[in-house]
């Protein structure tokens, strides 16, 4: 399945087998100590670098010649609030081998000039990403030959790097069974919502069909529900054989107020989308 991980370690719950893109620490993936479920680790020195090249601040992008920047505010826009464009860098690996998937295509979908890279020997990718503070896109990861898809939501002002777990089709055909009583449908697909800072207790909700929803308890054991218990160092809520298309998520924290986080993402079959949502 597909884990989300978040900053520290490749967990074994994250996204039911990590399939994606990690923008901070996910605890594990699903079934607890089972290296079964991929996570997205974010705090990993040895995954991503905290390169400063992220963002780059090099004046010589806009100098101070006045024959390279026409004064006349007609041409130049000296809007302080212009945001500038943020490089998203991340690394693909392959979750139960540890080890990094070159060649990897990696998009940058629902922006208005998406960007895509393709993974190095070590399995680094750098993605533009022009968007507004605020505003929501999708990465895709092609997985390579026996490796499933993997989508990773993220909201603008959430990213930083990222680390990509992809699970391999056979384990994923081999525990759907096992923890859902069904087999696995590449008709269908796989929905992990993960809280970034651990955050217990916010419920979960979404406007499409599905089998149902499964969270970890304190014990880390796999149970149903759509809410992640407190005391659970797994705060996911995987929703299984979610309907294609368009779907519509709702995080509520326990004060009552919303989490923030892309409200819609596209549940793409034959595939473990995964979701980042902050909740104060």
């Amino acid at each position: 399945m597909t884990c989300t991980p978040r900053p520290t370690s490749l967990s074994p719950l994250t996204l039911l087998g990590c399939a994606l893109v990690l923008l901070v620490p996910a605890p594990g993936c699903p079934r607890g100590d089972d290296d079964d479920f991929a996570v997205v680790d974010d705090d990993d020195d040895d995954s991503v670098g905290d390169d400063d090249d992220t963002v780059d601040d090099d004046d010589d992008t806009v100098g101070d010649d006045d024959d390279t920047v026409d004064d006349d505010d007609d041409t130049v826009d000296d809007d302080d609030s212009a945001e500038e464009p943020t490089t998203l860098s991340g690394v693909v690996l392959g979750f139960l081998s540890k080890g990094p998937l070159p060649g990897v295509s990696v998009s940058l979908m629902g922006a208005d000039s998406p960007t895509e890279d393709t993974t190095d020997a070590a399995g680094l990718f750098s993605l533009a990403f022009p968007l507004s503070e605020g505003e929501s896109a999708e990465v895709l990861a092609l997985g390579p030959a026996g490796f499933l898809d993997a989508t990773l939501n993220i909201q603008r002002d959430l990213a930083e790097d990222l680390v990509l777990a992809l699970f391999t089709r056979s384990k994923e055909e081999q525990i759907f069974p096992e923890d859902f009583g069904v087999p696995y449908d590449p008709t269908r697909s796989n929905l992990f919502i993960e809280f970034l800072d651990d955050f217990a207790g916010a419920q979960v909700a979404i406007d499409s069909s599905s089998l149902g929803s499964w969270v970890f308890n304190s014990d880390d054991d796999l149970v149903p529900g759509d809410t992640p218990p407190v005391g659970s160092s797994q705060t996911q809520v995987l929703f299984v054989n979610v309907e294609p298309g368009p779907t519509t998520i709702t995080v509520t924290a326990p004060s009552g107020t919303s989490c923030a986080g892309p409200a819609q993402v596209n549940a793409r079959a034959d595939t473990y989308v995964n979701v980042w949502f902050l909740c104060e």
